[in-house]
Protein backbone atom coordinates (compact mmCIF):
# COMPACT_ATOMS: atom_id res chain seq x y z
CA UNK A 1 0.00 0.00 0.00
CA UNK A 2 1.31 3.35 -0.85
CA UNK A 3 1.75 5.69 2.23
CA UNK A 4 1.02 9.29 1.80
CA UNK A 5 -0.16 12.36 3.91
CA UNK A 6 -3.80 13.64 3.26
CA UNK A 7 -2.75 17.01 3.38
CA UNK A 8 -1.23 16.31 0.33
CA UNK A 9 -4.34 15.89 -1.23
CA UNK A 10 -6.18 19.31 0.55
CA UNK A 11 -3.23 21.21 -0.87
CA UNK A 12 -3.34 20.39 -4.50
CA UNK A 13 -7.06 20.87 -3.89
CA UNK A 14 -6.39 24.25 -3.04
CA UNK A 15 -3.82 24.97 -5.37
CA UNK A 16 -6.02 23.27 -8.13
CA UNK A 17 -8.95 25.70 -6.97
CA UNK A 18 -6.81 28.90 -6.49
CA UNK A 19 -3.93 28.35 -9.26
CA UNK A 20 -2.15 30.23 -6.83
CA UNK A 21 0.10 29.02 -4.45
CA UNK A 22 0.49 31.53 -2.21
CA UNK A 23 -3.57 31.96 -2.00
CA UNK A 24 -4.06 28.23 -1.89
CA UNK A 25 -1.16 28.18 1.01
CA UNK A 26 -3.13 31.26 3.23
CA UNK A 27 -6.26 28.96 2.07
CA UNK A 28 -4.44 26.44 4.68
CA UNK A 29 -3.04 28.65 6.89
CA UNK A 30 0.86 27.91 6.25
CA UNK A 31 3.70 29.57 4.50
CA UNK A 32 4.03 30.12 0.75
CA UNK A 33 7.51 28.08 1.54
CA UNK A 34 5.82 25.71 2.92
CA UNK A 35 3.23 25.14 0.45
CA UNK A 36 6.18 25.06 -2.27
CA UNK A 37 7.61 21.98 -0.38
CA UNK A 38 4.36 20.34 -0.47
CA UNK A 39 4.03 21.22 -3.93
CA UNK A 40 7.26 19.09 -4.56
CA UNK A 41 5.87 16.24 -2.87
CA UNK A 42 3.08 16.02 -4.89
CA UNK A 43 5.07 16.23 -7.97
CA UNK A 44 7.33 13.25 -6.92
CA UNK A 45 3.98 11.13 -5.65
CA UNK A 46 2.03 11.82 -9.38
CA UNK A 47 5.12 11.66 -11.37
CA UNK A 48 4.03 14.81 -13.14
CA UNK A 49 4.84 18.66 -12.81
CA UNK A 50 0.97 19.11 -11.92
CA UNK A 51 1.09 22.78 -12.08
CA UNK A 52 3.03 25.06 -14.21
CA UNK A 53 3.89 28.93 -13.95
CA UNK A 54 1.05 30.93 -16.05
CA UNK A 55 0.96 34.67 -15.85
CA UNK A 56 -2.00 34.80 -13.13
CA UNK A 57 -0.26 32.09 -10.90
CA UNK A 58 -0.17 28.27 -12.03
CA UNK A 59 -1.91 26.45 -14.39
CA UNK A 60 -3.04 22.62 -14.09
CA UNK A 61 -1.70 20.16 -16.37
CA UNK A 62 -3.44 17.51 -18.12
CA UNK A 63 -2.53 14.79 -15.24
CA UNK A 64 -3.74 17.60 -12.65
CA UNK A 65 -7.07 17.79 -14.71
CA UNK A 66 -7.52 14.19 -14.81
CA UNK A 67 -6.85 13.17 -11.39
CA UNK A 68 -8.55 16.95 -9.66
CA UNK A 69 -12.51 15.89 -9.51
CA UNK A 70 -11.68 12.31 -8.23
CA UNK A 71 -9.45 13.74 -5.50
CA UNK A 72 -12.13 16.62 -4.88
CA UNK A 73 -14.46 13.91 -4.59
CA UNK A 74 -12.67 11.68 -1.77
CA UNK A 75 -11.76 14.52 0.31
CA UNK A 76 -16.11 15.64 0.47
CA UNK A 77 -16.48 12.05 1.53
CA UNK A 78 -14.28 12.00 4.22
CA UNK A 79 -15.17 15.41 5.12
CA UNK A 80 -18.41 14.63 5.09
CA UNK A 81 -17.96 11.04 7.02
CA UNK A 82 -16.33 13.07 10.27
CA UNK A 83 -18.77 16.35 9.85
CA UNK A 84 -21.69 14.30 10.35
CA UNK A 85 -20.07 12.78 13.74
CA UNK A 86 -20.24 15.87 15.28
CA UNK A 87 -22.01 17.17 17.81
CA UNK A 88 -23.83 20.40 17.18
CA UNK A 89 -25.73 22.22 20.73
CA UNK A 90 -26.64 25.51 19.10
CA UNK A 91 -26.12 27.44 22.71
CA UNK A 92 -22.68 26.79 23.34
CA UNK A 93 -21.37 25.99 19.35
CA UNK A 94 -18.54 28.06 19.26
CA UNK A 95 -18.01 29.08 15.64
CA UNK A 96 -17.44 31.89 13.07
CA UNK A 97 -19.38 31.48 9.15
CA UNK A 98 -18.29 33.43 6.31
CA UNK A 99 -21.17 34.51 3.99
CA UNK A 100 -20.33 36.33 0.79
CA UNK A 101 -23.69 38.12 0.47
CA UNK A 102 -25.46 40.62 -1.82
CA UNK A 103 -26.52 43.90 -0.11
CA UNK A 104 -29.94 42.60 -0.47
CA UNK A 105 -29.05 39.66 2.02
CA UNK A 106 -27.45 42.47 4.60
CA UNK A 107 -30.34 44.77 4.53
CA UNK A 108 -33.74 42.26 4.28
CA UNK A 109 -32.50 39.22 6.01
CA UNK A 110 -29.76 39.23 8.05
CA UNK A 111 -31.06 41.91 10.71
CA UNK A 112 -33.60 38.89 11.56
CA UNK A 113 -30.74 35.89 11.53
CA UNK A 114 -28.86 37.83 13.71
CA UNK A 115 -31.50 38.16 16.28
CA UNK A 116 -33.02 34.74 16.38
CA UNK A 117 -28.62 33.92 16.57
CA UNK A 118 -28.63 36.11 19.58
CA UNK A 119 -31.36 34.28 21.20
CA UNK A 120 -30.72 30.39 20.08
CA UNK A 121 -26.76 30.75 19.22
CA UNK A 122 -25.18 33.68 21.02
CA UNK A 123 -21.53 31.94 20.44
CA UNK A 124 -22.08 31.53 16.78
CA UNK A 125 -20.45 34.87 14.48
CA UNK A 126 -21.28 35.92 10.86
CA UNK A 127 -18.55 37.78 8.77
CA UNK A 128 -20.32 39.02 5.61
CA UNK A 129 -18.05 39.18 2.87
CA UNK A 130 -18.78 41.08 -1.10
CA UNK A 131 -20.97 38.75 -2.84
CA UNK A 132 -19.66 38.67 -6.87
CA UNK A 133 -20.71 36.32 -9.90
CA UNK A 134 -17.22 35.30 -9.88
CA UNK A 135 -17.56 33.00 -6.58
CA UNK A 136 -13.74 31.56 -6.84
CA UNK A 137 -13.33 35.56 -5.87
CA UNK A 138 -15.25 35.15 -2.51
CA UNK A 139 -13.65 31.56 -1.24
CA UNK A 140 -16.71 29.65 -2.38
CA UNK A 141 -15.20 27.08 -4.84
CA UNK A 142 -12.29 26.21 -2.49
CA UNK A 143 -14.89 25.99 0.65
CA UNK A 144 -13.17 28.35 2.64
CA UNK A 145 -16.53 30.64 2.35
CA UNK A 146 -19.59 29.11 4.10
CA UNK A 147 -22.38 30.29 2.10
CA UNK A 148 -22.99 32.65 -0.51
CA UNK A 149 -26.38 34.31 -1.34
CA UNK A 150 -27.15 36.50 -4.32
CA UNK A 151 -28.56 35.69 -8.24
CA UNK A 152 -26.19 32.86 -8.97
CA UNK A 153 -25.72 31.50 -12.32
CA UNK A 154 -23.98 28.51 -13.56
CA UNK A 155 -22.60 27.35 -10.55
CA UNK A 156 -19.78 25.06 -10.26
CA UNK A 157 -20.33 21.42 -9.54
CA UNK A 158 -18.94 21.65 -6.08
CA UNK A 159 -21.88 23.86 -4.99
CA UNK A 160 -25.08 23.03 -3.61
CA UNK A 161 -27.70 25.77 -4.81
CA UNK A 162 -31.11 26.37 -3.32
CA UNK A 163 -33.62 29.31 -4.66
CA UNK A 164 -34.81 31.02 -1.66
CA UNK A 165 -36.58 33.84 -2.47
CA UNK A 166 -38.62 35.12 -5.99
CA UNK A 167 -38.84 38.69 -5.58
CA UNK A 168 -40.47 41.71 -7.61
CA UNK A 169 -39.67 45.10 -8.25
CA UNK A 170 -41.17 48.54 -7.35
CA UNK A 171 -40.67 52.18 -7.59
CA UNK A 172 -39.71 54.37 -4.80
CA UNK A 173 -40.16 58.31 -5.02
CA UNK A 174 -39.96 60.89 -2.33
CA UNK A 175 -42.69 61.40 -0.17
CA UNK A 176 -42.97 64.85 -1.13
CA UNK A 177 -42.60 64.53 -4.82
CA UNK A 178 -43.61 67.09 -7.13
CA UNK A 179 -45.62 65.69 -9.32
CA UNK A 180 -45.90 61.49 -8.09
CA UNK A 181 -48.88 61.25 -6.28
CA UNK A 182 -50.44 58.09 -5.16
CA UNK A 183 -49.84 56.44 -9.17
CA UNK A 184 -47.23 56.52 -11.38
CA UNK A 185 -47.53 56.65 -15.21
CA UNK A 186 -45.66 55.82 -17.99
CA UNK A 187 -44.89 59.36 -19.23
CA UNK A 188 -43.68 59.69 -15.31
CA UNK A 189 -41.43 56.97 -15.56
CA UNK A 190 -40.08 57.99 -18.85
CA UNK A 191 -39.80 61.58 -18.52
CA UNK A 192 -38.43 61.90 -14.47
CA UNK A 193 -34.67 61.17 -13.55
CA UNK A 194 -33.80 58.02 -12.36
CA UNK A 195 -31.29 56.57 -9.78
CA UNK A 196 -30.17 53.29 -11.07
CA UNK A 197 -27.92 50.90 -8.97
CA UNK A 198 -25.42 49.26 -10.61
CA UNK A 199 -24.14 46.19 -8.94
CA UNK A 200 -20.84 44.65 -8.32
CA UNK A 201 -19.24 41.82 -10.96
CA UNK A 202 -20.40 41.25 -14.52
CA UNK A 203 -24.06 40.52 -14.17
CA UNK A 204 -26.75 43.76 -15.02
CA UNK A 205 -29.70 43.43 -12.71
CA UNK A 206 -32.67 41.89 -13.80
CA UNK A 207 -34.31 45.42 -13.82
CA UNK A 208 -31.35 45.98 -17.07
CA UNK A 209 -32.81 43.28 -18.93
CA UNK A 210 -36.65 43.60 -17.98
CA UNK A 211 -36.76 47.12 -19.25
CA UNK A 212 -34.88 46.22 -22.29
CA UNK A 213 -36.89 43.54 -22.79
CA UNK A 214 -40.39 45.89 -22.39
CA UNK A 215 -38.63 48.66 -24.32
CA UNK A 216 -39.55 50.80 -21.96
CA UNK A 217 -36.93 53.62 -21.43
CA UNK A 218 -35.46 55.33 -18.54
CA UNK A 219 -33.69 58.80 -17.98
CA UNK A 220 -30.97 57.48 -15.96
CA UNK A 221 -28.84 60.88 -14.15
CA UNK A 222 -27.17 58.89 -11.18
CA UNK A 223 -25.66 55.49 -10.80
CA UNK A 224 -24.58 54.53 -7.76
CA UNK A 225 -23.32 50.48 -5.85
CA UNK A 226 -25.35 50.79 -3.07
CA UNK A 227 -29.25 50.71 -2.09
CA UNK A 228 -28.87 52.82 0.44
CA UNK A 229 -27.07 55.86 -1.35
CA UNK A 230 -30.05 55.28 -3.82
CA UNK A 231 -32.75 55.88 -1.14
CA UNK A 232 -30.57 58.89 -0.36
CA UNK A 233 -30.95 60.39 -3.75
CA UNK A 234 -34.62 60.36 -3.90
CA UNK A 235 -35.37 62.22 -0.47
CA UNK A 236 -36.70 65.46 -1.33
CA UNK A 237 -35.88 65.24 -5.06
CA UNK A 238 -37.99 64.10 -7.94
CA UNK A 239 -35.98 60.89 -8.64
CA UNK A 240 -37.40 57.62 -9.34
CA UNK A 241 -35.42 54.66 -8.31
CA UNK A 242 -36.95 50.70 -9.07
CA UNK A 243 -35.83 48.25 -6.60
CA UNK A 244 -36.57 45.11 -5.16
CA UNK A 245 -40.22 44.98 -3.41
CA UNK A 246 -39.22 43.93 -0.16
CA UNK A 247 -36.61 46.49 0.01
CA UNK A 248 -39.12 49.33 -1.21
CA UNK A 249 -41.23 47.86 2.04
CA UNK A 250 -38.37 48.42 4.13
CA UNK A 251 -36.99 52.04 3.07
CA UNK A 252 -40.86 53.34 3.22
CA UNK A 253 -40.81 52.73 7.26
CA UNK A 254 -39.76 55.77 8.19
CA UNK A 255 -42.31 57.90 5.63
CA UNK A 256 -39.73 59.70 3.92
CA UNK A 257 -39.95 57.78 0.51
CA UNK A 258 -42.96 56.20 -0.69
CA UNK A 259 -43.43 52.62 -2.71
CA UNK A 260 -45.53 52.52 -6.26
CA UNK A 261 -46.65 49.92 -8.21
CA UNK A 262 -44.49 50.25 -12.07
CA UNK A 263 -46.71 51.30 -14.75
CA UNK A 264 -46.13 47.97 -16.36
CA UNK A 265 -45.51 44.71 -14.36
CA UNK A 266 -41.58 44.40 -14.99
CA UNK A 267 -41.96 40.52 -13.59
CA UNK A 268 -40.32 38.50 -10.67
CA UNK A 269 -36.23 37.65 -10.15
CA UNK A 270 -34.81 34.71 -8.02
CA UNK A 271 -32.60 35.28 -5.17
CA UNK A 272 -30.58 31.63 -3.99
CA UNK A 273 -28.31 30.29 -1.33
CA UNK A 274 -25.38 28.02 -2.13
CA UNK A 275 -22.84 25.96 -0.60
CA UNK A 276 -20.13 23.51 -1.38
CA UNK A 277 -20.82 20.14 -0.90
CA UNK A 278 -18.47 19.51 1.75
CA UNK A 279 -20.71 21.06 3.98
CA UNK A 280 -24.20 19.48 2.87
CA UNK A 281 -23.74 16.80 6.37
CA UNK A 282 -22.24 19.47 8.47
CA UNK A 283 -24.77 19.52 11.81
CA UNK A 284 -24.08 23.43 12.41
CA UNK A 285 -23.94 24.05 8.86
CA UNK A 286 -27.36 22.32 8.16
CA UNK A 287 -28.38 24.30 11.19
CA UNK A 288 -27.55 27.59 10.04
CA UNK A 289 -29.16 26.94 6.34
CA UNK A 290 -32.42 26.06 7.54
CA UNK A 291 -32.39 29.63 9.82
CA UNK A 292 -31.33 31.50 6.68
CA UNK A 293 -34.23 29.72 4.81
CA UNK A 294 -36.57 30.10 7.58
CA UNK A 295 -35.53 34.27 7.54
CA UNK A 296 -36.38 33.77 4.00
CA UNK A 297 -39.53 32.50 4.07
CA UNK A 298 -40.62 35.05 6.75
CA UNK A 299 -40.39 38.04 4.70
Amino acid sequence: MIKYDLNLLKAFDAIYKERNVTRAAESMSISQPAMSAVLTRLRDLFNDPLFIRHKSGVAPTEKAIDIHSDIERALDILDGVVQSEQLFTPLTEKRTFTIAASEYFQIAILPALLIYLRQHAPHIRVVCITFTQDLADTGMMSGNTDLAFGRITDPADNLIVKQVITEGLSCLVSATHSSIKQQLTMQQFEKFPHVVIQPHGKLKTGVFQMLRAKKINRDIACVVTHFQLATDVLLDSDYIAVLPTRLCQRFTQNGQLKLLAPPEDLGTFPFHLAWHRRYQKDPAHQWLRNQIMACCDAI
